[in-house]
């Protein structure tokens, strides 16, 4: 039915015509209303998702920024997004990571008005992703979340496995070592990053232009597991590369190339030593925390949606 049908309509007694034109006109006449009502109000919705990826191909994906010429994993989700919604939308991370750094929990939002229920996001966007990312479930988060500025704290994690050999089903998942390490004396070391410290012997001049080197590190500890050492830190925040050099300067201490005093003179700028960068796909980005988000109470709020996924294992 167009226009000029529902004008002729509106001339005519509504209870002359027959079901089925009747039907036609109400419904007309009900998304015509729909339309103008979404027109004249902004009825749009930040979905929030959490979300997994592989970064262990350096040309493949890079950092969580926006750059040219670069094929970036916010890129590979924008489009998939285009390709349910038919809109293009520009997306936020909770943060960067290294490139080469896999997540198992970046947070990501954008504004959107689709009607799709949570169920069909997920899979919806699964379809599109490439394997390397997923979705995977949906939560109701706050009508003002900001992934990068609510960010209580993040949690990352290098793994290490200790082999002579390689496997090849963790090629490009955790680092492999073949020699022996003190794992007494790596622990003592974890420790020592502690609290507020200086970091600018365990990150990048570059990144030292950008903001200020004090990071307060909450939790520090490896954890041996087997033949793999998981050392996992968490911090409100972090610099570039500091992940990647506070556990190649643990690495050292297990090596017994570099003393606990070396170490804490580091920390609080007493010599001149800088830590080496272990390579980044041993390094998982956990987890994200926010205070009252992605927990039971969470589905007070029916407006927003966030998403959340899970890794692939290792």
């Amino acid at each position: 039915m167009n226009k000029i049908d529902a004008l002729i309509i509106l001339t005519e007694d509504l209870s002359s015509m027959n079901r089925q034109k009747q039907v036609d006109f109400l419904n007309f006449v009900l998304e015509n209303f729909r339309k103008s009502f979404l027109y004249n109000y902004d009825l749009s919705e930040k979905l929030s998702l959490k979300i997994s990826h592989e970064n262990f191909s350096l040309e493949k994906f890079s950092v969580f920024v926006h750059r040219k010429n670069i094929f970036l994993i916010l890129e590979e989700i924008e489009k998939s997004i285009y390709k349910l919604e038919k809109r293009s939308i520009r997306i936020k991370g909770s943060g960067r990571t290294d490139a080469g750094v896999h997540s198992l929990g970046q947070v990501i939002v954008f504004d959107t008005n689709s009607e799709y229920s949570l169920d069909v996001f997920v899979n919806a966007l699964n379809h599109y992703l490439p394997e390397d990312i997923s979705v995977k479930k949906s939560y109701i988060v706050r009508n003002d979340f900001d992934p990068r500025k609510h960010a209580r704290s993040r949690v990352y994690r290098y793994v290490i496995q200790r082999s002579k050999t390689r496997s090849p089903f963790l090629k490009n998942r955790v680092l492999r070592l073949s020699e022996d390490l003190d794992i007494e004396i790596m622990s003592e070391g974890a420790s020592l990053f502690l609290g507020i410290h200086d970091f600018t012997r365990f990150t990048t001049p570059e990144a030292l232009r950008e903001t200020t080197p004090i990071r307060n590190i909450l939790r520090s500890e490896i954890t041996p597991d087997g033949e793999f050492i998981n050392y996992v830190v968490e911090s409100n925040a972090f610099l570039m590369h500091q992940v990647r050099r506070m556990i190649g300067s643990l690495v050292d201490l297990g090596r017994h190339i570099m003393s606990l005093d070396d170490l804490a003179g580091m920390i609080d700028g007493r010599n001149e030593i800088v830590s080496n960068s272990l390579p980044p796909y041993g390094l998982y980005l956990d987890k994200v925390y926010y205070d009252g988000m992605f927990d039971d109470d969470v589905a007070r709020d029916y407006s927003k949606v966030s998403m959340v996924t899970s890794d692939k294992g290792i």
